[in-house]
Parts: C-alpha cells; sequence; structure tokens
C-alpha cells in the first residue's frame, strides 16, 4: 500500500497544478480534523493537560539540551502543581542524530507522531488564546538551564546493555584502554554546517571558529598526564596531527557514528570546546565542560556546577589596544552574535594562545582530581570578575534572563595572566 501511495505522489508531483491542488487539498482535509482535536484537548484540561509542539531536532546542540530541559521542567510542573500532562510532539526533518532520537523516544516522557497531522494541529492551537498552555517543546530559556535543573535532576538519558557494550568495544578500537579516562576535544569551524546546509550561509557564525592546531598543545599535556583525547567532529576542516597515540583524532578515524558522538560525550571525563553544539551532550549527562575561545561572553554557560572557561581577546581594530571586560559589557560586545556585530563595534577578536589553552586545560584537570587550590588572589580575582559580568543580563531576544544561579567559575589561571582586563 505504501508503495502505492509513493507512485501515486510521485506521479502528481510531475504536474504542477495538480501537485498544488493536491496540497491544498490535503491542508484543508488535516485542518477540518484538527480543529475538533483542538477542541478536545481544551475540554479535557481540567482532567488532563494535553500539549502538543515540536523537538528542534535539526541541530545536536538544542535537540540535546532544548529536549532535556523541557523534559526536566516538565517533570517539576508535574512535582509542584500536582497535574497530569500528556505531551504529543513530533520532530523537524533532517533529525541532526538517529542515536538520540531513538533515546529521546524510548523515554516515553513524550508521545513523538509523525508531523503530517500534528503539524495541523498545532497551528491550529497558535491560533487559539490559551495556546502556551497546551504547547509541548518549550523551555524557559531554550538550552540555557537558568533554573538549575540540570544539578537538581539526574540525566533523563539512558544506554542499554547492549549500547554500554558496544561503546565499550568502541572506546578498545579507538585504542582507550579500558578504565582509562578521555577527554572530548570540540573545536569548531564551518565545515559541519557547510555540509549539511550547502545553501545557507552561515558565514556569520564564522567569528566563533578557531585553529585545531592551538589545541595541541593542551592535548599533549593533558596526555602526559594520563588523559587521552578524543578529538570530536562529524565534519573538519583540518586534521588533528600527533605522533602520541594517546591523542585520537575520532573524527577522521573511520569509526565516527551518530552513536558514538552520543556515547563518547556522554562518558567523557570532561570535554574542551569552543561552545557549539556538541558539547550539550556532555552537558545534558552532567559532565563538565572547559570553554575555551568562548565568545560571546555573556553568552558563557555559567549554570554548570564544574564548567570553567577562557573567552577571545577582543582588540580594537585599529590601534590593537585590548578591550578589558567592563568596555566589553559596556559597548554591547557580550552579546554580540554575528561577525559583523563584532566589525561593527571596531573588535578584532584574538583567539586564546595555545599556552592559554594548555593552561586553562591542566587546571581543569587538576580541579576535577582534587588537585587544585584557589589562593587567595584567585579568589579575589574571580570575585572581581563575576562583579564586573552582567550576572542579571537579559536576552535581547525575549527579554528572559541569561543566567540563573552562577556555578560555573573562570579559570583562575587565565585570570592571573590576564589581569589588566580586569582594570587591576
Amino acid at each position: 500500500m505504501k508503495n502505492v501511495l509513493r507512485r501515486i505522489k510521485k506521479s502528481v508531483k510531475r504536474i504542477p497544478s495538480l501537485w498544488l491542488t493536491f496540497n491544498i487539498f490535503k491542508s484543508i482535509i488535516l485542518f477540518a480534523l484538527a480543529i475538533p482535536a483542538v477542541m478536545a484537548i481544551r475540554l479535557i484540561a481540567p482532567l488532563i493537560l494535553v500539549r502538543v509542539g515540536w523537538l528542534p531536532s535539526t541541530r545536536l546542540g538544542h535537540f540535546a539540551a532544548n529536549t532535556e530541559l523541557y523534559f526536566l521542567e516538565t517533570d517539576e510542573i508535574k512535582s509542584t502543581k500536582k497535574i497530569r500532562i500528556k505531551d504529543f510532539v513530533y520532530l523537524i526533518k533532517p533529525v541532526c542524530n538517529q542515536q538520540l532520537e531513538k533515546m529521546w523516544r524510548r523515554t516515553r516522557r513524550a508521545t513523538i507522531l509523525p508531523p503530517i497531522f500534528l503539524e495541523s494541529v498545532c497551528r491550529i492551537n497558535s491560533f487559539i488564546p490559551g495556546n502556551l498552555r497546551h504547547t509541548a517543546g518549550l523551555t524557559k530559556q531554550s538550552d540555557r538551564d537558568v533554573s538549575g535543573l540540570l544539578t537538581k535532576y539526574p540525566t533523563t538519558l539512558q544506554f542499554t546493555q547492549e549500547e554500554k557494550e558496544f561503546g565499550e568495544s568502541l572506546l578498545r578500537k579507538l585504542g582507550v584502554r579500558k578504565g582509562q579516562q578521555f577527554v572530548c576535544l570540540n573545536v569548531r569551524d564551518s565545515a559541519y554546517l557547510s555540509e549539511k546546509f550547502p545553501s545557507f550561509d552561515f558565514s556569520y557564525h564564522d567569528y566563533r571558529d578557531s585553529n585545531v592546531e592551538d589545541y595541541l598543545l593542551a592535548a599533549e599535556a593533558l596526555a602526559d598526564r594520563g588523559i587521552y583525547v578524543l578529538r570530536m567532529g562529524a565534519f573538519v576542516k583540518e586534521s588533528l596531527r600527533s605522533e602520541n597515540n594517546m591523542i585520537i583524532d575520532y573524527a577522521r578515524s573511520g569509526l565516527r557514528s551518530e552513536f558514538a558522538d552520543i556515547y563518547l560525550g556522554a562518558h567523557c571525563f570532561f570535554c574542551i570546546s569552543c561552545g557549539t553544539g556538541f558539547d550539550a551532550v556532555p552537558s545534558i549527562f552532567r559532565r563538565p565542560i572547559l570553554y575555551v575561545n568562548n565568545v560571546p561572553i555573556e553568552y558563557f554557560s555559567t549554570f554548570g556546577i564544574n564548567n570553567l572557561g577562557i573567552f577571545k581577546h577582543h582588540h580594537d581594530a585599529e590601534d590593537g589596544t585590548e578591550f578589558p571586560f567592563n568596555k566589553i559589557f559596556e559597548c554591547g560586545a557580550g552579546k554580540s552574535l554575528t561577525s559583523d556585530a563584532f566589525r561593527e563595534r571596531h573588535i578584532r577578536l584574538v583567539d586564546n594562545s595555545p599556552q592559554e589553552i594548555m593552561e586553562a586545560s591542566i587546571e581543569m584537570l587538576d580541579r576535577l582530581q582534587g588537585r587544585f587550590l584557589e589562593s587567595l588572589e584567585d579568589l579575589e580575582l574571580q570575585t572581581k570578575f563575576w562583579t564586573v559580568f552582567p550576572v542579571n543580563g537579559l536576552s535581547d531576544y525575549d527579554g528572559r534572563p541569561l543566567h540563573g544561579e552562577i556555578k560555573a567559575r573562570v579559570s583562575s589561571t587565565y585570570l592571573r595572566s590576564n589581569r589588566s582586563l580586569l582594570g587591576l
């Protein structure tokens, strides 16, 4: 039957006028069915709150973080308001990671349906007052845990025993010895978006890119301490070249897969990232993250209890002097989200040096292993930074808070080396 329908659809597509008529007729039928469905949802609301919506499934960062926070916020509502909730959602195509989809489906936190009918139900729901109460998939602040739910609740996703065994065998194939810790290294370049969305110009995001070779010194320092380093990525511009067999370019190993992306992110000791999609995976599995070359500064993920960060340097494009933190925030560069926005403020972004990245990576390791002791100077510098940082900053999109309780820290070695950025 499915093959017959496919052939009919293919034949109709060949005639533009017939294809247009078919789509109009289909939309009328779907909307006609959706209206009573929405009315029924509203009528039974006193007994059970039914919500409909979609999940942001085309980009890994949002499919991971937004979905986790949406489920945790739903748990919070159920426990505090003592109401029954039933959610129906659909996925936006193309789905970025089939393994993540499989894991979200088996949680059964929401029923994932094909979009053909549910999309019409969502549209009708959006036209009727009170629609937000009946909308699924929403979070308080997109992928930002302003409510501290990642600390309050355990991770939603779990691997099956079969997946755990397969994941461990994968680590052995990559060269990671059994029982040894590894770090995921996630360095952003434009290769992924160019490959996945070739018709869309994402160059406005180029200010977030950095050079993977700048991370080699840090990788070697971690390897010297017995920590494997796995360079992540689905599509990457450059290889991470090293003769050290504890530094593994997983992205170009031939073993990279959608399952492995999720498994490795979930089981790493910590992740080094410049603040891009993949780091949402270790985040939802409560793994610590070291943010390097992080920018814009005001979007630093302050909600992670073991998160650590260092930031790109902001130089005056004309005279080369470096902007201190207070000037960055005052001129609005702390929330600039495009390359043009930095150029308009006459700012030239300068990447963290290999030395800065290495020092921050070793500090992260020492903190997690309980060997890092903050001096009085470190505490004073940390306090000074958070006094300058806009902890009550709001999103330019919707006016909602960017931060809740500040749990992350800025690297002490970075602050010591850049005291002038604090006006000292």
